[in-house]
């Protein structure tokens, strides 16, 4: 991964979408915003109780970082909805868990605090998409149902696709312990000791098994949980009965 700092804002870009430089891309650390407390530092969610005036500063800290007119969002909620973004007029999509576009200067931004966050780019018909994936997401395999998508609006092949996911709950700290009323036998082969799943690997998996190449596939590997210092944490926040923030991974064709 590569780290940049820039006016207190911390960031991580993949060495995978380096060769591509009509795709602005960003995953942000919880660090260079103004929001307080189990918010501090930039918080970019404003449905988790942090100020609206707090939530709106820290976007447009990274609108500038990035140069970006504007960022789209989408009311998360762990399902497998796309929406195709074709201007500025909708800037929050709700019921959604992903965004796809062929238009330029549009920042596509998914929330997370342990759920993946991933990067799909087909580099031949340059067409983005932004996908939100926690562990219900896995279920009904969200990537698959991304990549079909982008293959009826966009005709891309799966073997062009770039994917690069963000850093997520890691496997150390993925702990199911109703996995086999919650997870389906095909993902009990990742359990790395009893009740826990690497959902790194799970996603690889889905992603070879839908016909990407293993090599256009990047993985962050850092867990979320494991690094308080730059990352918000929705289960490490939930142990101790506090809330918490979410950052965000940002994409935009240029």
């Amino acid at each position: 991964m590569i780290q940049i700092e820039q006016n207190g804002l911390q960031w991580l870009e993949f060495e995978l979408l380096a060769n591509y430089p009509e795709v602005t891309h960003a995953i942000f650390t919880r660090h260079g915003g103004g929001s307080h407390g189990a918010f501090e530092s930039l918080n970019l969610s404003n449905s988790v109780g942090d100020t609206l005036e707090n939530v709106e500063e820290n976007r447009q800290k990274i609108i500038g970082a990035l140069d970006l007119p504007l960022l789209i969002t989408a009311k998360q909620c762990h399902g497998i909805n796309i929406a195709t973004v074709t201007s500025s007029a909708i800037t929050e999509f709700s019921e959604c868990d992903a965004l796809m576009t062929q238009s330029k200067n549009l920042g596509l931004m998914i929330l997370q605090a342990d759920c993946q966050a991933a990067i799909f780019y087909d580099p031949t018909h340059h067409a983005l998409a932004n996908v939100h994936c926690g562990w219900r997401g896995s279920v009904q395999n969200i990537y698959q149902h991304t990549i079909l998508q982008m293959k009826k609006e966009f005709h891309t092949k799966p073997k062009d696709l770039i994917v690069c996911i963000s850093p997520s709950l890691g496997p150390e700290n993925s702990q199911f312990i109703n996995y086999k009323t919650e997870l389906p036998e095909s993902f009990w082969e990742f359990q790395t000791c009893p009740n826990y799943f690497n959902f790194w690997d799970i996603s690889e998996w889905q992603l070879t098994q839908a016909g990407l190449l293993p090599h256009h596939i990047q993985i962050a590997r850092i867990d979320t949980f494991a690094n308080p210092q730059d990352y918000f944490s929705y289960r490490r926040s939930n142990s101790s009965s506090k809330n918490t923030g979410r950052q965000a991974t940002i994409c935009a064709l240029a």
